[in-house]
This record gives structure tokens, sequence and C-alpha cells, in this order.
């Protein structure tokens, strides 16, 4: 059998052997009786031999037939056990009918020669006979009695309970069976037998919404009742990891949001240095423009001084003919120095303005604080007087008043001043200067306040640089933060990633998904407070498929992952999981659950196939074969409804026994394998039964029964004792489902001998009469036929041969078929 491929089980052996030698002796024993009650009737030894070979010979053939092929057919079973047993069981069977009707003839030809096998004084047939005669007189009574009390053991079959732990098959002290019970008391029962849920998809799962919808997945199995944990990539102790939550997301960009007003409130004194800074730039530039002012109002008064001149005397005349020459030409050369000198100084300081208004114009710091404000104001007036050539006018005019000489005429002084003039008002009312607001001081006052403005710009300075420094740190968070934002507003559009949502960049910078990045993101890192990226590579390698298109999240039940209701649990696992499915990334995935409770649902669900798979075959090969055999329909419809009978008794016994005395569930196999058993086992009985009643019926169904029953009766006893200790012999193997399968068989064959084939089933053919050889007929029968099928029983007379051999219970039966009175 294993050369040609098919496996061996390891309990192969053990079956195979009790059934041989169980087999065996019942054929021995059919052949050896048929010998023996030829030899009763003066027949010589081998001619004994030959007929009782031909007259039991079809009835082995048959049963043989039976048994093996129904074994046979149990390939077409889908769990190994059954679909190794069966195979090696038929061949067995066959080899031992191949014995049966060859070996032993030969046997017994040898041995009946010389006198070895001849038969005793029967002991039993006059008991059996006795059992017979109270069967004929009272059928209904007798089935009534025997069909209550298999009825009884047939409803509590219905109450079994199936145990598909391959642990407790051991007996309790091995090593295994040991530790097995250490761990069962240390730790949780679903910790030493993992069970996983595999979700494999066509796609990459590592995205944000992927991850969000096996999250909800996982959440939605972890409520399952008796599911103390769902551990995986989401969610690694068993809860959904805290970094990935929205709400601790958005907590963290507060978290840093209010970091950055920390930080502005904690360099308060900076801001005070720069308000400071730019409160003394502000006066001083105030100085300046009023002395600025004063110097050209000065001019203004100056020109038209030289105008009234000009227009009195003649615009030809120099200035030194005038009275005063050299002084008046000495105060328009000293004005001229003195706008010279405050044009040359705020061209001086109006070179670092420009970097320094820069940083003010994008702080929103500055524009919070109105000191701050007041000096940006003045910068950008330096620096658009610089930058539109204000300076430059003042420093022209001064040249003007600095070249004056005493030898210029009138009209050409007053032309030149007053274009001079013309562009600086111009420029001055354009930058803001055109209203002094007094004179506070003289121009070398002005000067005196240089330092002051220098080291207030140097204060400004030090307080922007301080500004600006902070200002771009809060200005790479909030890049960061709203990166992050618009990254969420994009990615989290499903209701699953509302609560769970882990950035792109950080799943592909740590699990590889995507385009990897060279480095972490920075604002990544920060907003998932500081998630170890090395920790999450580690859950993916052991949760996460290197392609992605495959993930696991492990379960932790609180059943015993052994028992039938950690299988029952794992079809609402598989259900819950499956309904997240929908309108999900999920929505194209295989779901399914490994482990060992998936291993036993499935045996489970392939044991009630394979159950029902030989239940069917083997009521449909019985059922054929006892056609065949007896040439009837009736009798083996009723036949073979005692067999099954018989079986459910046998399983509410085994039942009773283990399950409510013993406390041990029944082993999931014994209902497949004694079913095929018994039925084919009683199927023999049957066949022998039948086989006999249809001969010794001659007379009459009756009196056939009670010749039967007394014939038989000792024969199938003596065969089903046999077949039976065959099988009790099976009770001290160390396998706890061996003996169960055992005790189950060895009961089933002595309910099938001492209760269904010697109560029941004659109690049946006597109610059922002459319909139990009835058989449709599909042509018209011919006289031969009709004479053949004429009933010999009703003769009014016994026949010569059978009041020779007649005794009492004989002639009871006869007068009870042709009606007559006891």
């Amino acid at each position: 059998i294993g050369t040609l491929g098919l496996g061996v089980a390891n309990q192969t052996v053990i079956f195979m052997t009790g059934m041989m030698v169980g087999a065996g002796t019942d054929y021995a024993v059919f052949l050896v009786s048929r010998y023996h009650d030829y030899l009763r009737q003066g027949v010589d030894s081998d001619r004994a031999v030959v007929q009782a070979l031909a007259s039991i010979g079809k009835v082995i053939a048959a049963s043989a037939a039976t048994v093996a092929v129904t074994f046979m057919a149990m390939i077409f079973t889908r769990l190994g056990i059954l679909r190794t047993v069966g195979p090696v069981l038929g061949v067995s069977i066959g080899v031992v009918f191949l014995a049966a009707v060859t070996l032993l003839p030969a046997l017994l030809v040898l041995t009946g020669r010389r006198g070895w096998v001849a038969p005793r004084r029967e002991l039993t047939r006059r008991l059996w006979r006795r059992s017979g005669i109270h069967i004929v007189r009272r059928p209904r009574a007798h089935l009534l009695a025997s069909a209550l009390v298999l009825v009884i053991l047939a409803g509590c079959a219905g109450m079994a309970h199936y145990n598909f732990d391959e642990r407790k098959s051991l007996p309790p002290s091995v090593a295994s069976s040991v530790g097995y019970a250490a761990l069962d008391r240390h730790f949780p029962p679903n910790l030493i037998v993992p069970e996983y849920l595999v979700v494999a998809s066509p796609r990459d799962l590592r995205t944000p919404r992927g991850l969000a919808d096996l999250e909800e997945m996982a959440r939605r199995v972890s409520q399952v009742p008796g599911v103390a944990a769902v551990r995986g990539i989401t969610r690694p102790m068993g809860q959904p990891l805290e970094q990935a939550r929205v709400s601790w997301q958005a907590g963290e960009v507060g978290d840093k949001l209010q970091e950055g007003a920390g930080q502005i409130t904690g360099h308060t004194g900076d801001l005070d240095k720069l308000t400071d800074g730019a409160n003394l730039m502000a006066a001083k530039l105030g100085d300046v423009r009023e002395q600025v002012n004063r110097a050209v109002a000065t001019a203004g008064g100056l020109l038209d001084a030289l105008s009234y001149l000009g227009n009195a005397f003649g615009g030809n005349r120099t200035l030194s003919e005038l009275d005063g020459a050299a002084k008046l030409v000495s105060g328009m050369r000293a004005l001229g120095d003195s706008i010279g000198a405050d044009a040359d100084f705020v061209a001086g300081n109006s070179d670092w303005a420009g970097p320094v208004l820069g940083a003010l114009d994008g702080s929103p710091m500055c524009d919070a604080e109105p000191g701050c404000v007041r000096a940006r104001t003045q910068l950008r007036r330096m620096v658009t007087a610089r930058d539109d050539g204000t300076l430059g006018k003042l420093s022209e005019l001064a040249r003007q008043l600095r070249s004056t000489h005493a030898l210029q005429t009138l009209a050409a002084t007053v032309s030149g001043l007053r274009r001079a003039l013309s562009t600086v008002v111009g420029a001055l009312g354009a930058l803001g200067m055109g209203d002094p607001g007094g004179v506070r001081g003289k121009v070398n006052f002005l000067r005196q306040g240089a330092n002051s403005l220098a080291d207030g710009s140097r204060q400004l300075a030090d307080g922007v640089q301080s500004l600006v420094d902070q200002v771009k740190k809060m200005g790479l968070g909030l890049g960061e933060a709203s990166d992050f934002l618009l990254g969420m507003r994009d990615d989290a559009t499903t209701p699953a990633m509302a609560g769970f949502y882990i950035p792109r960049q950080v799943l592909s910078y740590a699990l590889g998904a995507g385009e990897k990045p060279a480095a972490m993101p920075p604002g990544a890192r920060d907003l998932l407070g500081g998630l170890n990226v090395n920790e999450l590579r580690k859950l993916a390698s052991a949760f996460v498929s290197p392609d992605g298109h495959a993930v696991r999240y492990l379960i932790q039940s609180n059943l015993d992952p052994f028992g039938t209701p950690a299988t029952d649990q794992l079809r609402a696992i598989t259900a819950v999981a499956r309904g997240a499915q929908p309108n999900t990334t999920l929505a194209d995935a295989t779901v399914s659950v490994v482990g060992l409770p998936a291993v036993l649902k499935d045996m489970r669900d392939y044991s009630d196939h394979d159950v029902r798979l030989i239940v069917g075959m083997t009521i449909c090969i019985v059922l054929l074969i006892l056609i065949l055999l007896l040439r009837a329909v009736v009798a083996p419809l009723y036949l073979i409804g005692s067999v099954i009978v018989s079986y459910m008794s046998a399983l509410g016994i085994g039942v009773i026994v283990f399950q409510f005395l013993l406390g041990r569930e029944l082993h999931w196999s014994v209902p497949g394998l004694t079913f095929v058993v018994l039925v084919a086992v009683g199927a023999d009985y049957n066949m022998l039964l039948v086989s006999r009643l249809r001969d010794e019926s001659a007379a009459g169904l009756r009196s056939g029964v009670i010749r039967t029953v007394g014939s038989t009766g000792g024969v199938i006893t003596a065969a089903g004792l046999i077949m039976a200790a065959s099988m009790y012999g099976l009770l001290f193997a160390s396998l706890s489902s061996v003996v169960q399968d055992a005790f189950v068989l060895g009961t089933g064959l002595l309910l099938d001998t001492f209760l269904v084939r010697t109560v029941t089933v004659p109690a049946i053919a006597v109610l059922v009469g002459e319909a139990n050889w009835w058989r449709p007929s599909f042509r018209r029968p011919l006289r031969r036929d009709r004479r053949r099928s004429r009933p010999t029983a009703r003769k009014p007379l016994l026949p010569e041969e059978l009041r020779a051999s007649a005794d009492a219970e004989d002639l009871i039966g006869f007068r009870m078929d042709h009606g007559l009175r006891l």
C-alpha cells in the first residue's frame, strides 16, 4: 500500500490486526458450522466440505465484498486517517476472504478425514429454538421491547460531543502531556498555540490607508467574545499605536505651537532690547530729520534773501560787491558742510538698515510689538531715502552751498539753490520729513547724537539677530506641522483613518514602502513623538511580508485552542474580519485564519463531510449487495435499517460510558470508523441469518424463523463474541482514541449479536411475512418461473423429510404457518 503512494496512519496496523482476526474468525465459524450441519446429516467429510462451501461460500463472498468495498470507498474521504486506514483494511479483508475459501477448506479436508473436526453435541441449539418460538408467538412484543432499548440508546448518541484535541489521546504520564499541563497552569492557553489572522492582498498594504483599514479590521476582531488581544503591526501590545492616533498627533502639533509661544515668551528680554534700540533709533532719526529740515529751511531763507538782493541790485552783480560778502559766503559754506555731514551720516547707517529691515518685514513677532513697528518704519524711510536718491539730492544741495564763492553772480547763485532746494524739499516730503515739529537742537547736536544712534542701532541689530534665529526655528516647526497636516488632509480621507494614521514618509523610510527617502523626515519624527523606527522595522519583519502584500495578526484567545468552542470562535473571527473588507483597500484581499484551531476546525468540517460520505457509501454498498444476494427488496431495506439503529445504539453506549460516566469526550474519528465496521460486520450476520431463513422457509416462514434462529443463533453468537473479543483486546492500547473505537465496536457487536440479530430482525421477518422476498418484476414470468414461485410452504401435510427430522418446535412453527391451533 505504501509503495502505491498511500500513507499508513499510526492506527492502521492496530485496526488491521483486529479486523483480520475478527473477520477471519467469523468466516471460519460460518464455514465450519455449516460443515458440521452436513456431517450431522450423515454426509461424509469431503462431500460436507464441498456442500458447505457451496452453500455458505456465497454468504462469505458477499460479506467480504461488503466490508472490503466499503473500506476501499473510504479512499474518497478527505481526512488522512480515514483515507489511509480504509484501503489497508479493504485489502486485509480480501486476504482473509481468500484464506477462508482456499486455505480453510483444504485444512477441513485434511483434518476431516482424520476425524479431528467432527461435530460435538450441540448445547445451545434447543435454547435458541425456544427463543425462536417465543419470537414467533409474540413478534410485536419482542419487536417493541428491543426497539425501545435500541431507540433509547440511539438517542444518547445525539448528545455526543467530540474531541479534536489529539493530546488527550496520549496518556497523562508521557512527557509531552506533562509539559502541556505545566504550560496550561502557568500561561494563557492561546500563547502556547498561536493563532494568526492573515490578510493577503494584490496591492501593497504599507500605505496610510492600508494600515488604517488593517487596524479597523483588527479592532473589530478584538471585540469578538473570547478574544483577549490582537497583536500586529498596528497594535504591537494589543492596543493601537498611541503615536498613530490622530488625536495624539493633533496634541503633538499643539505642543509644538505651544513650544513656539513659549520661545516667544522666553525671549521677552530680546524683544525689550529690540524695543529700546528701536525707540532710541527713532528718537535720533527724528533729531536728524529736524536738523535736516532746519538746514533746508535756512537754505530756503537764504534763497529768498539772495533773490531779493538780485531783484534790488541786479542779477549780474557778484556776491563780493555786497556789504558783508565774506560773512555771507562763509555762512553758506558752513550750511553746506552741515547738510553734507547729515546726508553722509544717514547714508552710512542705511547700509546696515537694509538687511535688518528685511528680517523685520517677515517677523510676526515684530508685527506684535509697537516699538518694533516704529523702528521698522524709520529704517524703511532711511533705505527709501538711499534708494530713491534723496540723500544724493541733499548731498547736491550741500555741494552747491560749499562751492559758493564771492565772484558768483546773484542770478547764478539763486538759480542753483532754487533747483537744489526744489528737489530736496520734494524728496523730504515724500520721505516724511516735511513737518519738522520744532527745532530741538543745532547741527552740532546732531553730530553729538551720532554715537547714541550707533548704540541704538547695535541694540537693534542684536535683538533682530535673536529674533531672526527664533523666527527661523519657528518657521521650520510651522512648516513641518503644515506639511504633516496637509499630508493628513490628503491621506486620511476615510473613517478608519480618523483614528489611525501614520504619515506616508514614515512608512517609506521605516517599512520601505514606495520611494524610500534618504533619511527620516525630522517633522514626521518629531510629530510621532520619537516613535522608534528600528522597532517599527522589527515589527514589520514579524508581521508584514517583504513585498507588503501580506500581513498577519496574532490572535490571543481566552479559550482552549484544542477545544470545540475555539473552532466556533474561529468562525466568528473569520466572519467579523470579512465584514470589515467592503469599501476599503482590503476589499479584494483574501482573509483567513491559521493555527491549531483552524486546523481543528478544518478537521471538524472534513470529519462531518467524511462521515456523511461514509454513511451514504456504506448504506448504498451494503443495500446493493443484500439485494443481489437475496434477490429481494423488502428484506434488505429493514436489514440495513437494523444495522443503522444498531450502530447508533452502540455509539450511544459509548457516549454514556465515556462522556457521562468518565467525563471524556469521544474522539472525532469514532463515528466514521465504527460506522463502517459495525455496518459491514452487521451485514455479515444479516446475510448469514436471512440467507439461512430463505433456505429454511420452504415449509413456512414461521417454522423457517424457528429453525433459522435455532441453527444460526449459536453461530452468530460465537462469531460475535469472537469479533467483540478481538475488538476488546484493543482496550489495552495506549491511545485513548483506539480504546474508544474498540469499546464502541465491541459493544456494538455484542448488541448486534444478542439483540438485533436474534430478536429484532426475526420479529420483523415474522411480521413482514412472505413480503420479505418480494421483488419488482419487469417481465412476464415464464411458466416454469410461475411454478417455481408457488408457495410450497402452504401444503396441508408435512413433507416426509420434515416429518422425519421435526421436533416439537418444528411442528409448532408449521401449525402457525398454516393457521392450525397449537
